[in-house]
């Protein structure tokens, strides 16, 4: 039994009715590979139980306090029903990928049963016509509720389903696995009473740390200068309806890196943010829509230290990125992005992780459910200034270095789905796997009407980008070329004048 940090209590506040707070991962695989050639259900079923044990957030549940007067608590399901969480499904005739994004818009869109542990797998087979993927392929969809795990988190409770083989068994379990008892009413009051009757000297300790924490990040953004804070209103900034749309497109991870020549010193992830800032640029000037300032990202940062990688929970920071969205042209974009991230990192490093966590343990969780009552009724969340215009995360894939199984099922690849909320609609996950690097687009249906659309613009601007290294090859090799010529042309002129000086000196030794 764990309690709640106060930034994981937050994704249990920020959860709305139209706005549930869950993560998600699909994967696609082969099942071919497997040791029959094929997967029954209760195969599947018997493979996900042996594996629990590696990631105990598969069987805890939160619990909450009396009244909200404390944080609530991670406790291991006494009522644990293993077929609850992992549900069977297939798709319709004919089985393609536009079939299989409806379905994981429309699993996204659903609430999770908070009274459970806050997971659910979805098995879905019939991925009859989906090119580029094995025949008798399936998906599997797992969704996470985001105050149990961030994206490390979360990638580690999916590692936890993954072989490294087809034929590799799962680790042993030494100790049997104990439910423990859910607490009753007289024992959550018995372990909130210390914590009420010390909240007014953490309020104040918390309050103290995130005063120092805020004043360093003041400084670090006075020092960074051009670092905007910005954000123009648009329409992914209104509230959300229940509805929510998934799309995703992929290219060979080698030609994307290539595109880092594009900038020195940039890295793949600059290259992805330019990408999608490019998207975004002639989706919004199709809808007439785009603002003169520059488009804001909002990037979530992992501070989890190598040993907290299996601990559940959150543990992240992030920075707000200028995406360029203003600059037609993709180096001077790309360019422009390079510096903005280097800006913000440097506000990162200035304690911006605890000036959150110290900011959201000063609040009394009392007040923190009060706040939370407003919000739902008011919709304060669309009405304040924006933090930005979309969440750009990047999650490292789980078959980042190796081939991965599931049940002897090869993952062919594998996607990530971002959370919304109110006046945040729209998100993208940047992963990779399988030598492929991919970007997942999940929104409100009413702020991204077809997805076919914007994939198409991520499909253009990466061209657009592709063009633009073509281009600056050919510039490059033109100039080196040039320099070739020069040299050869020096060195040519050198050895004319040295046999004219050899000419020379012998004529004066015949006169003489």
């Amino acid at each position: 039994m764990e309690q709640l940090t106060p930034l994981d209590n937050l994704f249990c506040l920020l959860e709305q009715p139209n706005a549930p707070m869950h993560i998600g991962a699909l994967l696609i695989l082969d099942q071919s590979t497997a040791p029959k050639g094929f997967l029954c259900h209760k195969e599947l079923l018997e493979y996900i139980k042996d594996r629990l044990h590696l990631a105990k957030g598969f069987r805890r549940c939160i619990v909450d306090s009396p009244l909200g007067v404390d944080f609530p608590y991670a406790v291991a399901d006494e009522h644990f029903d293993l077929e609850f969480h992992v549900r069977h499904m297939g798709l319709p005739t004919p089985g393609d990928w536009n079939q299989l994004c409806v379905l994981t818009g429309r699993i996204m869109s659903r609430p999770l049963d908070m009274q459970r542990p806050p997971w659910e797998l979805y098995i879905i087979e019939r991925l009859d016509n989906i090119e580029g993927i094995p025949e008798n392929s399936f998906a599997v969809m797992l969704k996470i509720h985001h105050a149990i795990a961030d994206g490390i988190s979360a990638t580690e409770m999916l590692n936890a389903l993954l072989q490294f083989g087809p034929d590799e068994e799962p680790p042993q379990h030494h100790r049997p696995w104990v439910a423990e008892r859910s607490p009753g009413k007289l024992e959550m009051w018995a372990r909130a009473a210390p914590n009420i009757a010390g909240q007014l000297l953490r309020s104040g300790r918390d309050g103290y740390k995130a005063l120092r924490a805020t004043l360093k990040v003041r400084k670090a953004l006075k020092e960074a200068g051009r670092y905007s804070l910005t954000v123009p209103r648009t329409r992914f900034n209104e509230n959300l309806t229940p509805h929510r749309v998934f799309d995703a497109i992929e290219w060979p991870i080698a030609e994307a890196k290539a595109l880092t020549e594009l900038a020195p010193d940039s890295k793949i992830n600059d290259v992805m943010v330019s990408v999608i800032a490019g998207a975004m640029r002639h989706y919004m000037l199709g809808l007439n829509e785009l603002p003169e300032l520059s488009l804001v990202a909002f990037c979530p940062i992992s501070v989890r230290s190598k040993a907290a990688q299996k601990d559940g929970g959150n543990k992240v920071s992030g920075m707000r990125v200028e995406m360029g969205t203003h600059i037609a042209d993709p180096i001077e974009r790309m360019q422009f992005i390079q510096e903005q991230t280097a800006l913000g990192k440097k506000v990162i490093n200035a304690n911006m992780a605890d000036a959150l966590e110290s900011g959201l343990g000063a609040v009394p969780p009392f007040y923190g459910n009060i706040l939370k009552g407003i919000n739902t009724r008011f919709g304060l969340q669309s009405r304040i200034p924006p933090l930005a215009n979309t969440l750009i995360t990047n999650v490292q894939g789980p078959t980042l270095n190796n081939d991965l199984y599931l049940a002897g099922a090869k993952v062919v690849s594998c996607f990530g789905i971002p959370p919304l909320s109110h006046g945040f609609g729209f998100g993208h996950v940047v992963g990779n796997s399988t030598g492929r690097v991919n970007v997942s687009v999940s929104a409100d249906r009413t702020m991204l009407s077809d997805t076919s659309v914007y994939i198409g613009c991520l499909q253009q601007s990466f061209d657009e980008h592709e063009q633009a290294l073509s281009e600056a090859r050919l510039i490059a090799a033109k100039r080196e070329a040039a320099r070739d010529k020069r040299r050869q042309g020096h060195k040519t002129i050198g050895k004319k004048s040295k046999a004219r000086l050899k000419t020379v000196k012998a004529e004066k030794l015949e006169a003489s």
